[in-house]
Order: structure tokens, then sequence, then C-alpha cells
């Protein structure tokens, strides 16, 4: 009866609607229903502003806001969950009064969040650097195996049959080739082209 003429007092209505509007709220706070971790962590804050408003009776203590903040993020941030539970003591001595305050934890969430896309970024940054990498050496070897003597890739001068360093030049580069033993390419007649 207190807490109902207490909401007809504040303004809040003639029932306990709006307290369970409110409890109603809590509950279905989540990450997913809001922009971000900032967001998420004002929307409890201020919905647990109302409940004491009301009442200081039906406001969460410090523990159960920080409880469901961090049981209403999603499963990308457990790992910072369970870093932030291992914080924890767990000794005997442990009271309420201890409890981390809520901000902090908010603090402690988005700092981590921040560290995991910096180094998300860095890693997508080494990886272009190293793709780029590739792209330039194999270029460039490319480029290396481009013969001076002949102006064709894959092969470098050394290995040409223009290089006089290679002649006579076997038979079976004279045929591959179809040139004479020297390296001077041979007039092809018109069937031997259709034939290969």
């Amino acid at each position: 009866m207190q807490s109902e003429s207490l909401v007809t007092y504040r303004g809040y209505g003639g029932s306990s609607s709006y307290l369970w509007n409110l409890s109603r709220e809590q509950k279905e706070l989540s990450l997913a229903t809001s922009r971000d971790v900032l967001d998420f962590a004002a929307k409890l804050q201020l919905n647990n502003q109302r409940l004491q408003d009301l009442d200081p009776m039906y406001a969460n203590p410090a523990w159960a806001l920080n409880a469901s903040f961090l049981g209403g993020l999603d499963e990308s941030y457990r790992h910072i969950v369970d870093r932030l539970e291992l914080d924890v003591p767990t000794n005997k001595t442990y009271s309420p009064e201890q409890t981390t305050p809520f901000w902090s934890i908010v603090a402690q969430v988005v700092d981590e969040e921040k560290r995991l896309k910096d180094e998300e970024e860095q890693k997508r940054s080494r990886d272009r650097e190293q793709e780029d990498l590739r792209v330039a050496i194999a270029r460039r070897r490319e480029q290396a195996r481009r013969c001076s003597g002949c102006s064709e890739r894959g092969h470098a001068y050394f290995e040409c049959i223009t290089n006089s360093i290679n002649w006579p030049l076997p038979q079976w580069k004279q045929e591959r080739y179809n040139c004479d033993a020297r390296g001077n390419k041979l007039k092809r007649d018109a069937a031997d082209q259709m034939t290969r």
C-alpha cells in the first residue's frame, strides 16, 4: 500500500504499473537493445535512478547493477567479463561495500573494447602491409625474370638462347624455341604454323 500511495503521490499514476514497467525495462535492457556499451550503461543507470526516485528501497544495490550490466553484454565481451570476475576477491571478508563502482566497470569494459579494436586495426594494417610487400616482391621477381636479350619473361639473360655463352643450343631447345644453333629465330612455313 505504501508503494501505491508513493506512486500516486509522485504523480506516476494510481497503480504499481509504473514500478512494474521499470522492472520489466531493466530486465529487457541489454547491449543488443542499445547503440553501444555506454548507451547500455546510461540506460541502466537512468532506470535505476527512476527506481530510486520512486523509493530508495526499490533501487538496485551496486552489486546488482554491476551484475545487470555484465549480464547484458553479449558473447563477444565474455573474455572481458571473465577477466573482471577474476578481480573479485574470493575470501570470506568480502562485503557489498567493497563493490567496484558501476562506472568504473563500464570504463574498464570500454577501455578493453577500445584496446581490442586498436589491436584488430593494427592487425589489419600489418596484413595490408604484408600483402603490399608480397605484391611488390612478386612484381620485382617478375621484372627480374625479364630477359634483357630477347625481352621475354620467364628467364634471365644468362639462360637466354640469344646469349652466346649458351651456343650451340641443344636440339631440344632449337625445336622448342624454333631457332638455329645460335638462337636465331627461324621462319615457319604456313603448314608448320597450323599444326602447332
